[in-house]
């Protein structure tokens, strides 16, 4: 095997062949010996007996397979086929040295990084970052066995004894990779010799070649003084365009900045010089943060005077600063206002576009007011002319107050009317008589007529209540006369809203019912709602399904008035199938003398 590999390698050193054809030499080399293919080459041996017969057929009924007739010796075909030379006798495999010694055992944490020859490492440390520096960072020292280790058994077996341990020498990059691997990798690590690999593994090997990272391109990293760098972080400047030079300047600027760090700012577009500039405003920060500032474009410059109104300022603060695009000179405006204001509260003036001027204004008007307390005014619209005018009607209102009478858009000027004619009157009634628009007239009246009928104890609900029923004062004296005179405000005007007057009680009591109370009055009237609200439904829906069409509820209506239900409605019908549904109205209005309905 030895002289036909020195033979490949000869072809390969006067360029007969290529690298790609070498590769292939070799893994033939590595393939099934003479005799299997001396075994592959002997025809099948048949059984004895004829073909057709149940002796023909194999051990589960199958036929067999005649016999191929021998091939003729040479130059018995019709056109002459030269001979095929045979393939020279292939030397064992090497051992399995990824399967046996690289799993045996890992002597300290360090040697970790042999890790990255398996596929699957690259998805592990794209979600928890490389594994070397973990390692590094932490400092871990230690053993490390893998599950897979070989014991005398085979794999799978029990382990053997362990041996002593030995001292732990200083880290390295060894590669156990052995005989066969100089073809492909005699160049890289010859070029990676700076770096520290001894060897290459196939990992390392498949990243190198996949992305280009060439010889060349080493030796210039290398030339560099970039001889601390990984293979990861060679194939990192190849995939995103890095140039050696790009990494000096960062390390220039910033000496103890990561690869992994570099990588990210230059794929935003990020300068040394723009770190410099950072670093200088800000000397603790950090690479995120530098990453985020750029990415939302903020300067030095923006950054340095953020920090001189706001030293203590925080760099996610001067983030959310210039997104709203607030500017330096924006917040030393409310610092001087509010000395001890925090950024989220100065964010919140930002986002409602409140001036330090405005800011100003509302102080001067309102000096113990908060800045929680000028954001809700100013969300509401409340300018410092507003609160002002409040608080010469109410001394000591307080801000919530005033922003409850922003919100419901009730103006100084109405306040004054209705202190005026009710100074006892508390801010809180003033809203609740403002949201209904009550004018302070219709209170002072309203009053003076329910102080004349005995109700001189009048609330601000018992007054919003009689509004929005327009109660007259002179039912209070109807309800005495039908004998309903000891009643509370609320049970009167709710004897008013169900439209009980003393004719309606009347009725009833002459229906059988004369000691009937107002309660038993107000049910009955609402009984007599529901049945006349079912009624109106139900002739609105046989009125559609007759195939009249506008119905109104002053028709229906109407017609439940003259006593109409749908039998005489499809009667005039077809009498009359041209006849509308106003025009029946019409007829039943008319007297019969006339030509009404009878």
């Amino acid at each position: 095997m030895a002289e036909e590999r020195l033979h490949i390698l000869q072809m390969l050193k006067d360029k007969t062949i290529t690298v790609e054809e070498a590769e292939r030499l070799l893994r033939a080399l590595d393939g099934p010996g003479d005799s299997a293919g001396e075994a592959a080459d002997a025809p099948p041996r048949m059984g004895p007996g004829r073909w057709g017969g149940s002796r023909d057929r194999g051990p589960h009924g199958a036929h067999r397979i005649p016999p191929v007739p021998p091939v003729p010796p040479h130059g018995g075909h019709r056109f002459p086929v030269p001979p095929i030379p045979r393939v020279p006798p292939i030397p064992p495999v090497p051992p399995d040295i990824m399967g046996a010694a690289f799993f045996e055992e890992v002597e300290d944490f360090a040697d970790l990084a042999d890790l990255d020859d398996f596929p699957d490492m690259d998805e592990l440390e794209d979600t928890f970052g490389d594994m070397d520096d973990h390692l590094d960072d932490e400092g871990f020292t230690g053993r490390f066995v893998f599950a897979g280790r070989r014991g005398p058994g085979g794999p799978g077996g029990p382990l053997g004894p362990r041996g002593p341990r030995g001292p732990i020498g200083p880290r390295g990059r060894r590669r156990g990779f052995g005989p066969g691997w100089d073809i492909r990798t005699s160049d890289l690590v010859e070029a990676l010799e700076p770096f520290g690999y001894e060897e290459l593994g196939n990992g390392d090997l498949s990243r190198l070649r996949i992305h280009n990272v060439t010889p060349d391109f080493i030796r210039e990293l290398a030339e560099a003084g970039l001889t601390d760098l990984r293979i990861r972080d060679m194939v990192d400047m190849r995939l995103h365009n890095m140039e050696a030079g790009q990494v000096i300047g960062f390390r220039q600027v910033w000496p103890d900045v990561s690869m992994r760090a570099i990588r990210e700012l230059i794929i935003h577009g990020i300068t040394p010089s723009y770190v410099a500039q950072m670093r200088e405003h800000f000397p603790d920060i950090d690479v995120r943060a530098i990453r985020e500032f750029g990415i939302h474009g903020l300067e030095p410059s923006y950054v340095a005077g953020m920090r001189e109104h706001f030293p203590d300022i925080t760099t996610r603060e001067i983030r959310e600063f210039g997104i709203h695009g607030l500017e330096p000179s924006y917040v030393a405006g409310l610092r001087e206002q509010f000395p001890e204001i925090s950024a989220r509260e100065i964010r919140e003036f930002g986002i409602h576009g409140l001036e330090p001027s405005y800011v100003a204004g509302m102080r001067e008007q309102f000096p113990e007011i908060s800045a929680k307390e000028i954001v809700r005014f100013g969300f509401h619209g409340l300018d410092p002319a507003y609160v002002a005018g409040m608080r010469e009607q109410f001394p000591d209102i307080t801000a919530r107050d005033i922003a409850r009478f922003g919100v419901h858009q009730i103006e100084p000027s109405y306040v004054a009317e209705v202190r005026e004619q009710l100074p006892d009157i508390s801010a809180k009634e003033i809203v609740k008589l403002g949201i209904h628009d009550i004018q302070p007239d219709y209170v002072v009246k309203l009053r003076e007529d329910m102080m004349a009928v005995g109700y001189d104890m009048l609330t601000v609900k018992d007054i919003i209540r009689m509004y929005l029923h327009e109660f007259d004062p002179a039912f209070v004296e109807e309800m005495r006369v039908a004998g309903f005179g000891d009643l509370p405000l609320r049970k009167i005007v709710e004897l008013w809203a169900y439209n009980i007057d003393r004719a309606y009680i009347d009725q009833v009591r002459a229906e059988g019912q004369p000691d009937i109370a107002p309660d038993d009055l107000i049910q009955m009237r609402k009984g007599e709602r529901r049945s006349t609200e079912r009624r109106v439904q139900t002739l609105a829906r046989d009125l559609h399904e007759m195939g009249f069409r506008g119905v109104s509820s002053g028709d229906v209506l109407d017609l439940l008035a003259l006593g109409v239900d749908r039998a005489a409605i499809e009667a005039a019908r077809a009498a009359d199938p041209d006849l509308t549904l106003k025009g029946l109205i019409r007829q039943l209005r008319q007297p019969p003398s006339q030509g009404g309905a009878e």
